[in-house]
């Protein structure tokens, strides 16, 4: 009896769900990489902090981005450790989204033709899942965040630090919110596309 060789449309099938689910993490990742590194947002989004102190954040920024050494004298010993693991993490999640960047554009260069269907299955997905995630208890989801990514309790840190006076948890909860509405106008963008991509038979087999 021969053996059945797979069907193709199948493997289409499953590259389009897995090409979405690339997509969708992409686009996270994108906005995080923006944010993480955008002074204008922590300023922004700390008007009403009357510890906010410019020179801070911008050493800060240039030290989770690489570009310079983080001025010890601002942070406590435990605050050090912990923004070291902090910068451990990002750099971590650049290369995550790096790869997953160039993995993306490797596979659409054999399904290209998924394109349209994915913009438009996937953007609606996104816009539904970041709906949901808006919905959810943010407290809780930094706590066990910490719990997650971080293997020990350095980030219990004293309310009359500088990190918890700079960062109160109000702040990551905007920056959530705003990787999530930046990407949820990234998907209307993609639907949006790949409507039209369909509309004129665009990569139509």
């Amino acid at each position: 009896m021969m053996n059945e060789s797979p069907s193709p449309g199948v493997s289409h099938f499953t590259m389009k769900y897995f090409l979405g689910f690339l997509l969708i993490l992409i686009i996270i990742l994108l906005n995080f990489k923006l944010l993480i590194f955008d002074y204008n947002f922590y300023e922004k989004n700390s008007e009403n902090n009357p510890d906010f102190n410019k020179e801070i954040i911008i050493n800060l920024i240039n030290y989770l981005a690489n570009k310079e050494n983080l001025n010890n004298k601002s942070y406590t010993s435990e605050e050090i450790f912990h923004l070291e693991d902090v910068k451990l993490l990002i750099n971590k999640v650049l290369m995550i989204f790096y790869f997953l960047l160039i993995l993306f554009f490797l596979l659409i260069l054999r399904y290209y033709k998924e394109l349209p269907k994915i913009f438009i299955i996937f953007g609606s997905f996104f816009i539904i899942l970041g709906l949901i995630m808006l919905l959810i208890n943010f407290s809780k989801l930094f706590y066990n965040f910490h719990l997650i990514f971080f293997n020990n309790d350095l980030w219990l840190l004293s309310p009359e630090t500088t990190l918890i006076k700079l960062f109160p948890e109000i702040f990551f909860k905007r920056f959530i919110e705003a990787i999530l509405v930046r990407s949820f106008f990234i998907s209307l963008i993609l639907m949006f596309i790949g409507s039209i991509m369909r509309f004129k038979g665009i990569f139509r087999a």
